[in-house]
């Protein structure tokens, strides 16, 4: 009867994990496409392990991470961070993302080879991204070079 009652436990507690994982989902979503004006998917099933911890389950400071693409350029990967903290029985979140990454770099792409055209004859221009940084959450594709 104990076994029983532990795997109802477990099962009730699986399903509420669920929720709140698909919940971070919805907001992760809504609030790239509020941010960008476009659509977005976020893969549920979280980046490396830091998505183990689901709010609710724990009691400090952490961060959950997915992984996200446009509709419109499914191909261009990016990440979504959740800045969680639930001490002192107060839930806080904050969305960070780096999708303005992806204009950033063209619009840096096109500061730099306007510089260099006429200096040199060939060269080769690569831009690293770094996926673990973010900007200001005021960053969007109409803003200028110099906001970043």
């Amino acid at each position: 009867m104990l076994l029983i009652k532990m795997k109802e436990k477990q099962k009730i507690e699986d399903q509420e994990t669920q929720i709140r994982k698909a919940k971070i989902i919805e907001r992760a979503e809504n609030y790239l496409e509020n941010k960008y004006g476009i659509k977005f998917l976020v893969n549920p099933d979280g980046f490396n392990d830091i998505e183990s911890f689901i709010p609710g389950k724990v009691e400090h400071n952490y961060k959950l991470c997915y992984e996200a693409s446009s509709l419109e350029d499914p191909n261009y990967v990016f990440r979504v961070y959740f800045d969680i903290d639930t001490n002192n029985n107060q839930y806080s979140e904050q969305i960070r993302d780096n999708y303005c990454w992806k204009f950033l770099r063209n619009e840096l792409r096109s500061c730099i080879e306007n510089e260099l055209d006429g200096i040199l004859k060939e060269y080769k221009l690569v831009i690293k991204i770094y996926p673990n940084l973010t900007f200001n959450n005021n960053i969007t594709p109409k803003s200028q070079l110099l906001d970043f």
